[in-house]
């Protein structure tokens, strides 16, 4: 599993902590200060320590940032660092636009997220996995079905369920974590197999971090499913479900029940990513007792992008 360092400024902390997570998510070790170092210990010690055994650096790179003289002093040590490892250490992100590059790293590409956070995690991920995260991703989605169901006419009440068959691809995998966010509450969320051991939530998306009972080797395959009910996140006229693929995926379908005496008169599926957007088309709809169910079948998705079905109602 890769390691990386997380060199950045306090003011910055909101998305370096979203940054590490999405890591996480990704297979990808994080060393975060406020994780490692406890109090009583030395802060030079701890990080001389953790930049001897990390694979990468990540310089978070803002206006704030550059001013700190704890964060140049940190960029000067790995630059350092780099020479005498003779290999590509520092990678850098910048958060803002028209921030200034420190000279010790301005010759290096950069990640930006000044635009859009996952256009600048997929370009980041790509160098960090140096374009094989097909093999070093924690998971690979074999199949995943993603379902929504209107308890109610008001759109107050859905109950949702994910259930994906997934790959392990890297070894000794014994905790993961998941994302989701609403715009109202999400009440009952479990999930199988594993234990939620911690919970958080961060620029609007709650987190979950699970344990497995067992570490999981390369190459075996788990049944997971998770879910929970949704509360006063669907009560305007036009709505949307949306999916990210945090994950390499061969395929995922959306299905969505809507009761027959409130189903959608309109609605269009968008794949989108940064400004970049086109369209996919409903699969199919059936009526199934006293509700309509309508499908999307989403082949061969790409990994960041946001597949959102909207609909008005």
């Amino acid at each position: 599993m890769k390691k990386v360092f997380l060199c950045h400024s306090s003011s910055d902390k909101d998305i370096v902590r979203k940054l590490s997570s999405d890591l996480e998510r990704n297979g990808i070790q994080t060393w975060l200060d406020e994780n490692e170092i406890k109090v009583g210990d030395s802060l030079i010690d701890k990080i001389e320590a953790a930049l001897k055994t990390v694979d990468k650096a990540i310089v978070v790179i803002s206006k704030t940032s550059i001013e700190k003289p704890w964060v140049r002093r940190e960029i000067i040590a790995l630059f350092n660092l780099e020479i005498d490892k003779r290999e590509n250490l520092i990678l850098p992100i910048i958060l803002e636009k028209d921030v200034e590059i420190p000279l010790f790293i301005r010759d290096k590409r950069y990640a930006d997220f000044s635009k859009d956070y996952y256009i600048g995690l997929k370009d980041l991920l790509s160098s960090i996995l140096h374009n094989t995260s097909e093999k070093e991703n924690a998971f690979e989605v074999i199949e995943s079905i993603t379902y929504l169901k209107f308890e109610n006419e008001t759109g107050s009440k859905a109950l949702s369920r994910k259930s994906q068959k997934i790959k392990v691809s890297a070894d000794k995998i014994d905790k993961y974590i998941v994302a989701g966010f609403a715009d109202g509450k999400i009440e009952n969320f479990f999930i199988e197999p594993g234990k939620i051991i911690r919970t958080w939530k961060e620029t609007g998306i709650n987190y979950y971090e699970v344990q497995l009972k067992r570490p999981y080797k390369k190459g075996e395959i788990i049944d997971r499913v998770f879910g929970g009910t949704f509360i006063n996140s669907f009560l305007e006229n036009e709505e949307y479900w949306e999916e990210r693929q945090y994950y390499i995926s061969n395929n995922f379908t959306i299905e969505i029940d809507f009761l027959v005496n409130k189903q959608p008169y309109y609605t269009e599926g968008i794949e989108r990513l940064g400004v970049k957007q086109s369209k996919f088309e409903l699969s199919s709809k059936d009526k199934i007792g006293d509700y309509v169910r309508m499908k999307w079948e989403i082949e061969n998705p790409k990994l960041f992008h946001n597949y959102t079905v909207r609909w008005k109602w």
